[in-house]
């Protein structure tokens, strides 16, 4: 195809820009059309200032955070979590997208309308920072990218975001009656789940990524289970073991033959998470705020009270840094037989929390006459 101007046109219409500037080869397709060319001009002229300025003065060719974003998914495909993360960058690119890169920061007025907006449609502080650390995450990277031609990096600094009060809601492990009232309004399928949840403390993910081919047997026929510990995006998953006690075995044992490859399924597919709407209306329905985050905060609770010591407790949660081929014979004893008291609810007491003896200790320092509305006069 014939070239012009250091620019041309592709088979698909659009302008693509090869041209040699510098001993530095130009080349990018650009979003311009037939019609278009004095835009792709000043596309060209703009690349061109910006191998002049970092070649001789040393300065930085300009970067939006769409570039830097496109840029950091590009280089992190191998992460466990970057179709998320990408997800998460388009969702970012309407307010952030445009802007330099050098130029973010906590009160530019695209930072400030994200928050805006995030916070008038409900959405909580903690998600409100997990946005802003993204933001974060991207520019800090471009710090360290060095262009090929140029001893710059993308960035010099990256900015600190100035991050929201924390206002995650705390953990309710679920009382015993509190679990019964739940199960009696959840789907059959999805009782199951639960029971298995507070029974071995896994992750929703976990649970919905358990697959057959990782079922174990220990010794005394107890069933175990090789999964996926959650893992950042910089680091792979490592794999845990997970102990299954009697009631959570009979559960698993009674979905063996529905899936080839996935213990938990439904209608003879994957699920995707527990959270679904047939649990959102089953604690609505038992008058229970409970989230799936709290079974396992259940797991973790009934073992305290049990008597199990932290390190055990951490093992079986998968916040141990011990590896599934690591664990000697005793220690896979102790982690059946903490995992086996959970079953046994012998501790009859009520789950509280530290705000219940707060509101108990603020009644019995009235009055009596205050607590019936009397006014007390002093005399």
């Amino acid at each position: 195809m014939q070239k012009s101007s250091g620019y041309y046109l592709n088979k698909k219409g659009f302008y693509v820009i090869d041209k040699q500037y510098l001993s530095q080869r130009i080349f990018e397709t650009t979003c311009y059309s037939e019609g278009e060319a004095r835009e792709v001009e000043a596309r060209v002229r703009e690349l061109c200032a910006d191998i002049y300025n970092a070649k001789k003065r040393g300065d930085r060719p300009v970067v939006t955070f769409r570039d830097c974003a496109i840029e950091y998914c590009v280089r992190n495909q191998h992460q466990n979590q970057i179709v998320e993360f990408e997800s998460l960058m388009g969702r970012l690119d309407p307010y952030v997208g445009h802007v330099n890169a050098d130029q973010l920061h906590s009160d530019h007025e695209s930072i400030v309308r994200l928050t805006s907006d995030l916070l008038s449609k409900g959405r909580k502080n903690l998600t409100v920072n997990a946005y802003l650390e993204a933001i974060g995450r991207v520019l800090r990277a471009a710090t360290q990218w060095r262009y090929s031609w140029c001893n710059l990096t993308w960035l010099a600094v990256a900015p600190v975001f100035d991050m929201l009060e924390k206002d995650s809601r705390p953990p309710r492990p679920l009382s015993w009656k509190a679990q019964q009232q739940l199960l009696v309004e959840l789907p059959e399928h999805l009782q199951g789940e639960v029971e298995t949840f507070v029974n071995t403390g896994m992750r929703d993910n976990e649970l919905n990524t358990l697959r057959w081919e990782n079922e174990l047997v220990l010794p005394g026929n107890v069933m175990a289970f090789i999964v996926k510990a959650k893992g950042s995006t910089r680091q792979k998953k490592r794999e845990r073991l997970v102990i299954f006690n009697h009631k959570a075995a009979a559960i698993v044992e009674g979905r063996r033959g529905e899936h080839d490859e996935y213990v938990f399924v439904y209608r003879g597919k994957p699920k995707a998470k527990t959270n679904n709407n047939g649990f959102k209306h089953g604690r609505a329905r038992a008058g229970i705020d409970v989230r799936v985050q709290d079974l396992r905060h259940t797991f973790g609770h009934r073992l305290r009270e049990a008597g199990v010591d932290e390190e055990t407790r951490a093992e079986l949660l998968g916040h141990g840094k011990s590896l599934t081929t690591h664990y000697s014979a005793a220690s896979i004893q102790k982690l059946i037989e903490a995992a086996e008291l959970v079953t046994r609810p012998n501790n009859k007491r009520v789950v509280v929390t530290l705000d219940d003896y707060r509101k108990v200790a603020k009644e019995s320092r009235q009055t009596p006459a205050a607590k019936k509305g009397k006014v007390v006069k002093s005399s």
